[in-house]
């Protein structure tokens, strides 16, 4: 089962290469759509003020199990690619839930955003942990 607020590894057509991802929100048809953990923040996501701002320190500390190093979740866009019967395929691809903390403030933040529209808000606050 794919889970959102979860995080995966999985190969990235759009980075052409494997990247860990997070489920935001999955369509019906089982089109999954994530948000992107980086290593560091792209000059886009720094010097944009209201991207800068939905680009979470994704810390170490609390998601041990699939971290090696602080990192970034970036919220301020969906990335497509994958199917939930092909994730389910890829063996050892999760790496673990986001923590708590996490997942409000994804929520939080999404709640109030204006970088996606109403109906991928709406998807990814009804499909989240809580």
């Amino acid at each position: 089962m794919v889970n959102c607020g979860h995080i995966y590894f999985l190969n990235l057509q759009l980075a052409g290469k494997p990247k860990l991802l997070v489920p935001a929100f999955i369509v019906p048809d089982g089109r999954v759509r994530f948000f992107v953990i980086g290593t560091n923040r792209t000059e886009y996501q720094q010097n944009t003020p209201e991207v800068a701002k939905h680009v979470l320190a994704l810390p170490k500390k609390g998601h041990e199990t699939c971290l090696t190093h602080d990192s970034w979740l970036a919220c301020h866009e969906v990335v497509g690619g994958w199917r939930i019967g092909e994730i389910e395929a890829v063996a050892n691809c999760y790496r673990c839930p986001l923590d708590a903390a996490m997942v409000v403030a994804v929520r939080v933040l999404i709640l109030d955003t204006r970088l996606h529209s109403e109906i991928d808000k709406a998807a990814i606050l009804s499909q989240w942990p809580k």
